[in-house]
């Protein structure tokens, strides 16, 4: 745009400002409009004056971050969504679209930590397909996209579109998924008033207590838990989980085995910290679930062994 048409969008988008005061309502329907008509610039300033005039509201913010995702500014959009996430831990979007964000940026571990945190609060396609999308070119572990796929279509059968069995199914051939599937079966205790609900995990040979309430992306483990297990995490690719409000620094490591009552998986990755409140050893995150055919029933959780898993067959 010439600078002169600049500066007359300019004074009329600060004239459009104070006149909208406070008004949330108008806002939004400004700052949409302006994307809707590719005003990316003009209303990533919407957004950033309303907040310095009027304080933050997070809806707004998505108005922001769709220009952001359009001017292909990935650290914005990291950036944003992380303050959305602050706000909103349990919204199952916010993380897909930070792990998209960070995807882009190429932080490919903490894209697919955000894509797990996604699909542990609430199983959804975007996440399963946009994780699955990249999972296998980027970093190397096509099972992983086709256990995120199965655990989605198995639970969410009603919002499985025609393409999903046939990525799930090209993914699992690809990655010779047989030898990964979890073995045996687990039916652990789960008590809708408890504050947490805990089950015992076995790991080189040393068992710890880990909770089961709390929805983690990646399966946790303590620092003195993983030490004990004889199992090291790597230092060169940290990443950040949210833990009781807080970001916290983890490092993968990847479990050779891991039994949870009857069930056994093998190459389980896991994210070590530091330590975790209560005296818990861990945390069962869905990474681990996805390897079974997982099902909340009543006062207890099942894991089984995916049926016949010729992912292709069927759904």
């Amino acid at each position: 745009m010439p600078e002169k048409a600049q500066m007359v969008e300019a004074r009329h988008t600060e004239a459009a400002l104070v006149e909208l005061g406070c008004d949330k309502t108008r806002a939004l329907r400004l700052g949409e409009r302006m994307n809707r008509e590719r005003a990316f610039e003009t209303s990533i300033r919407l957004v950033k004056h309303f907040e310095q005039c009027c304080g933050p509201w997070p809806r707004l913010l998505w108005v922001s971050i769709y220009a952001h995702q359009q001017r292909d500014e990935w650290k914005a959009v990291a950036e944003q969504t992380t303050r959305l996430i602050e706000e909103s831990p349990e919204d199952s979007d916010y993380w897909w679209w930070r792990g998209e964000a960070y995807a882009e940026l190429g932080e490919y571990e903490q894209a697919a930590a955000d894509y797990h945190q996604s699909m542990a609060n609430t199983p959804n396609g975007y996440a399963a397909g946009r994780y699955a999308k990249w999972v296998d070119s980027a970093l190397q572990r096509p099972c992983e996209g086709a256990f995120a796929l199965a655990y989605w279509i198995d639970l969410r059968p009603e919002t499985v579109d025609d393409w999903a069995p046939r990525e799930r199914a090209r993914l699992y051939l690809a990655g010779e998924c047989d030898k990964l599937l979890g073995r045996g079966r687990a039916s652990l205790k789960v008590t809708l008033d408890a504050p947490v609900n805990t089950a015992k995990l076995e790991v080189g040979g040393q068992t710890g207590t880990i909770s089961l309430s709390q929805p983690a992306g990646y399966t946790l483990l303590t620092k003195e838990f993983a030490s004990r297990a004889g199992v090291t995490a790597s230092p060169e690719v940290p990443i950040r989980v949210r833990m009781g409000g807080q970001w916290v620094v983890a490092r993968l490591v990847t479990l050779p085995q891991v039994r949870l009552g009857g069930a056994k998986a093998e190459q389980v990755m896991a994210a070590v910290v530091d330590s975790l409140p209560g005296g818990l050893d861990g945390v069962l995150g869905v990474n681990l679930a996805w390897r079974f055919r997982a099902a909340n029933e009543g006062a207890k959780l099942t894991l089984e062994p995916w049926p016949a898993m010729n992912p292709g067959a069927s759904r």
